[in-house]
């Protein structure tokens, strides 16, 4: 590995927005009834590291090396999802880890990345898809893993499976009128799909779209975070009440504030202006990372690419979204900025592999010179 073949700017983009990330957790983890902070931060800066080695180290391994083992790694993945279901540890009614002594594994975080890998084999290796027929198997490829982490239940998880398999299908040549009618369909399931949704995702889905009109008992009960974290976002004006000023959370009226809901603590120390910059760091990595995509030659990498930046730029959205009250509320982190090891490992995965196509496309090209 040459440094010379590194992207900087892609690299300085993350870094700059994991030090949001870890600033935004050092203000969400004071604890004001014991005036001290938690360990958020220190166990965060933990899994940077952590995941950045992991980051490094899969740069020594040719990216092609993913797409000879995709269909292996898959078959772990769904085995992993299936002992989550049977031994996985419950947390807040819902079986989404593995214990690894003393830490956790959330299995559906590393689903992710291997649904991306086993879809850019198969899309690769079909020489044309513009039949049903050669959609269909993409179709199995990602809903059989999405069937079972909607049993642990994850459904903010599954459902980001399906934005990540039309860009991958759009970006191999998949025929638009197909993915239109595959949309169609989709929507026309939705009320169907109501009815198999737990307690307490029909109580969010409710909240949501009923938010502008809801009782005081409703605001303290199962609207409370989404009510909350709008008057987070929206007391922050356009600067912000400066880092560690945020009354909704150092008075912990936010929930989850370092963790689902750190960008309304952004909001609200750092104001509209913040939230701007981070989102514009964050629309540069994107850019950044589909620039290759666009320029490569190698059809796997370039599906690599497009399906890892998909995941994250959905994460945002969702994350964001859910933030400001226009989303559901859901379990999803905002990348790189939220607490969490699994999330991080995940997406530092997901990095390495844009940034080893990256480096294998600077290769060619100075070969070529």
């Amino acid at each position: 590995m040459k440094l010379d073949r590194l992207d900087w700017f892609f690299l300085i983009l993350v870094f700059l927005i994991l030090t949001v990330g870890v600033v935004d957790i050092w203000s969400a983890s004071y604890q004001i009834n014991q005036g001290s902070y938690a360990s958020y931060p220190m166990k965060q800066l933990f899994w940077i590291s952590f995941s950045g080695a992991i980051f490094v180290g899969l740069l020594f391994i040719p990216y092609l090396k993913f797409y000879q083992r995709a269909y292996f790694l898959y078959a772990c993945g769904i085995a992993l999802l299936i002992l989550t279901i049977v031994i996985g540890k419950t947390v807040n009614g819902s079986r989404r880890w593995i214990a690894l002594g003393p830490f956790s594994m959330q299995t559906s975080e590393v689903m992710k990345i291997l649904i991306v890998i086993a879809l850019a084999r198969y899309l690769k290796d079909r020489p044309r898809l513009d039949r049903w027929q050669d959609l269909l198997p993409a179709l199995g490829i990602t809903f059989l893993p999405m069937i079972i982490i909607l049993r642990q239940p994850d459904l903010g998880t599954a459902m980001l499976f399906i934005p990540i398999l039309f860009a991958m299908l759009l970006a191999a040549g998949a025929r638009v009128s197909h993915l239109i009618l595959l949309i169609v369909i989709g929507i026309n399931c939705l009320p169907v799909g109501y009815f198999f949704l737990k307690p307490y995702q029909k109580a969010r889905l409710r909240t949501f779209i009923s938010l502008g009109d809801l009782s005081a008992s409703q605001r303290m009960g199962e609207a409370y975070q989404a009510y909350q974290s709008q008057i987070g976002v929206g007391s922050g004006g356009m600067l912000g009440k400066g880092w560690g000023k945020g009354t909704q959370n150092r008075l912990n009226f936010v929930p989850e504030r370092h963790n689902d809901f750190i960008f309304s603590v952004h909001c609200e120390e750092f104001g509209f202006l913040g939230a701007m910059i981070l989102l514009g760091l964050y629309f540069l990595l994107f850019l950044s990372g589909l620039s290759s995509a666009s320029s490569s030659r190698e059809m796997f990498g370039r599906l690599v690419i497009v399906g890892t930046i998909t995941m994250m730029a959905m994460q945002v959205c969702i994350n964001v979204g859910m933030t400001i009250g226009i989303f559901p509320i859901t379990g999803l982190t905002l990348p790189l900025v939220s607490y969490g090891g699994s999330s991080m490992v995940t997406t530092f995965i997901g990095l390495s592999l844009i940034m080893g196509v990256k480096m294998r496309k600077s290769m060619i090209r100075s070969v070529l010179a």
